[in-house]
């Protein structure tokens, strides 16, 4: 007989491919989604200021669904559901087992009621982190045991084929970076000013408040995800420059670089540092090294031979880590911790 596993993600219906999907039969674990009652609030995940009550409302009515379905165990998705299934495992007295997957705070840990949440967390039996560098902080943060939180890398599935209709793409051969959350474009912009190619910089325009852009670097905001992939895929590679040196940041559009085979400039920091290896499938600088970021953009550019064997690398150690498949087996091993 199988176990009952119950996912929740906060924009999921019961019908959306998650991970869970590529468990292999015979795990001896069955699977089957709840959906996300309807609200016209955004997700959490959606969101990236703090959340609105009509949020926490539907995100206690999911937790509630999940957590009176008669699951073995819940896996619940983002720190919203993870926090209200703990609470309604507690006020419910149910002996239902708690994952919390994506247990990602960056800031929210140091919030002064870290330690409150941290009562209701204890409860799960494992939280997935993505970055090795956050274990000890967030015990310290939430008080929980170290052996609670299990590194987790993230995963991305197949990108290769997506496409969009009408979309402007340079003519040119051109450097793309995205992304908000945590990047360093001060540094990055100042590498790219005396350099003689182009560099496509997706993100809000705060992220670039008080950096004045030279004309080699063309920004562009409010694009669809499948917009950025498109991009990205036709580009001569992909630069992540990250000056968050404590929360980890950057990990989607690494391996979202790594699934389209595109080399990788990458600041050495928490977010790259479990995903990424220098000289292999990637060039490592240190942060806020404008010369160093310079020198490894100008190498990438001019040594073909280079970029090719990185973009070659990257794109296997995807598939061999990161990949949708991969991710599948880390779930039912972490399950299987669980049931132990």
């Amino acid at each position: 007989m199988a176990w009952d596993v119950v996912v929740i993600h906060p924009s999921m219906s019961a019908t959306d491919t998650w991970i869970d999907d590529f468990v292999e039969p015979g795990s001896g674990f069955s699977f089957r989604k709840v959906a996300r009652p309807a609200s016209r609030a955004k997700s959490w995940h959606d969101r990236k200021d703090s959340l609105p009550l009509l949020d926490w409302i539907t995100h206690f009515r999911h937790g509630f669904r999940a957590m009176t379905s008669k699951a073995d165990i819940v896996v619940a998705n983002f720190p919203p559901l993870i926090l209200t299934c703990c609470f309604w495992k507690i006020a419910l007295l149910r002996r239902t087992k708690v994952v919390g997957w994506s247990f990602n705070f960056g800031d929210g840990s140091r919030s002064r009621l870290a330690k409150a949440a941290g009562l209701l967390f204890r409860s799960a039996s494992k939280l997935i982190i993505h970055s090795t560098k956050e274990r000890d902080r967030y015990a310290t943060a939430f008080g929980l045991d170290k052996d609670q939180l299990i590194f987790v890398p993230l995963q991305r599935g197949d990108l290769a084929r997506i496409e969009v209709d009408g979309l402007e793409i340079p003519g040119q051969e051109y450097a793309i970076a995205m992304g908000s959350a945590g990047r360093d474009y001060k540094t990055l912009v100042e590498a790219m000013s005396s350099l003689d190619f182009n560099l496509l910089l997706i993100a809000k325009d705060s992220s670039v408040q008080g950096i004045d852009l030279p004309e080699n670097v063309d920004l562009r905001s409010g694009l669809t995800l499948e917009e950025c992939l498109v991009l990205a895929k036709n580009a001569e590679f992909m630069v992540v420059p990250i000056g968050e040196l404590e929360n980890a940041s950057g990990q989607v559009t690494v391996v979202s670089a790594m699934q389209l085979g595109l080399p990788i400039i990458a600041t050495r920091c928490p977010g790259t540092v479990d995903y990424l290896t220098d000289q292999k499938d990637a060039l490592m600088v240190e942060p806020f090294d404008v010369s160093a970021m310079r020198a490894a953009i100008q190498e990438v550019h001019t040594n073909k031979g280079l970029a090719s064997s990185l973009g070659e690398r990257a794109r296997k150690t995807w598939k061999k880590a990161f990949s949708d498949e991969v991710a599948g087996t880390n779930l039912a091993n972490v399950l299987r911790t669980v049931v132990a």
